[in-house]
């Protein structure tokens, strides 16, 4: 009896020294160990790129006015969060298209010349001439031939009368101006002869 009181006696003096151990949980990590996320830890956030790509796709043309381009002009670099691309700025003398975001090139119409005398020049600063869509003035004349008196002749149109004339043969006869654009033949007595009205018009030509 005596031994086996010793064997009990020697294992709880064993088992009260793992207890504490038991309690705390043997499997726990000592602090500072280093999981996933933890200080020091393998994350890899500091290798994403900020802009998500390389800056190698720089954006469009645009008007930044009526009269002024700007284009980029090389690759781009990230600042930390967004590509800034490098541009320039073009002055644009035939204007800004919005189609495209570049100046207009010589060949193409000006919209701004359209319907407008050629001569004018745009707020851009240039010279609307043939080919922008500009107009210019042509003149014309109209004849009535021999005809009765007070016969009436009219420029086409809406165009203005430039200057009337007689025509007329005989001895007594005449033509005069009549509104809006138009001139009238007359003949007197014994005019032995025919009435006869010229007129010079002006018309614009759209180019």
């Amino acid at each position: 009896m005596a031994r086996c009181r010793s064997s009990w006696s020697t294992i709880s003096v064993l088992l009260a020294v793992l207890a504490p151990g038991c309690s705390q949980g043997l499997g726990d990590p000592p602090d500072g160990g280093g999981g996933p996320g933890a200080d020091g830890g393998g994350g890899g956030g500091d290798d994403i790129d900020p802009c998500g790509a390389p800056c190698t796709d720089p954006p469009p043309a645009r008007c930044t006015s009526a009269c002024e381009s700007s284009a980029p002009t090389g690759a781009g670099t990230c600042d930390g969060t967004a590509c800034q691309y490098p541009s320039e700025v073009e002055a644009c003398p035939r204007g800004c298209d919005e189609a495209n975001g570049r100046c207009r090139g010589d060949s193409e119409q000006i919209p701004e010349c359209a319907m407008q005398a050629c001569g004018t020049r745009t707020a851009c600063g240039t010279e609307c001439q043939a080919g922008s869509g500009c107009c210019a003035s042509e003149t014309y004349q109209k004849s009535s031939g021999y005809t009765y008196s007070g016969y009436q002749l009219c420029c086409d149109g809406s165009d203005p009368t430039t200057a009337t004339s007689d025509c007329g043969s005989g001895h007594n006869h005449w033509a005069t101006a009549t509104a809006p654009n138009c001139g009238a033949a007359y003949e007197g007595p014994d005019n032995y002869g025919a009435p006869c009205v010229q007129l010079t018009c002006t018309r614009q030509v759209c180019m």
